[in-house]
């Protein structure tokens, strides 16, 4: 495929790909002074069992991702339906996103929701 499409098979593709559900997670870091970063992320993946991996991409303009790579580790919260507020909270980069959740604190020191799905 050449990268164009038929108007029919645009159409086609905006329909199927918002149909598709989709993840969505909350990626935590820390920043060196200890201040919590985070993003929404809708495109988290499974990669490996063993070694556990997995993968997600963040756009390349977020100023959470620079955070990410200096502290190199990461918590994931999987959310769900009841998460919608927090989530757009997050999306948004509202002032108090983190007030909005309960957290506990991963052995890196990075925040994971506490009623996250997982």
């Amino acid at each position: 495929m050449n990268g164009t499409m038929t108007a029919e098979a645009a159409m086609w593709w905006r329909t199927v790909l918002g149909e598709y559900p989709t993840g969505v997670v909350l990626v935590t870091t820390t920043d060196e002074s200890g201040a919590h970063a985070a993003m929404i992320a809708g495109t988290f993946v499974a990669v490996s069992q063993d070694p556990p991996m997995v993968g997600f991409f963040p756009s390349t303009s977020s100023s959470t991702l620079e955070v990410l790579r200096r502290n190199g580790t990461f918590s994931i919260s999987v959310l769900g339906a009841r998460h919608e507020r927090l989530s757009r909270a997050f999306g948004a980069k509202d002032e108090n996103r983190f007030e909005l959740g309960e957290w506990s604190t991963s052995p890196d020191g990075n925040l994971r929701l506490v009623d996250a799905l997982a």
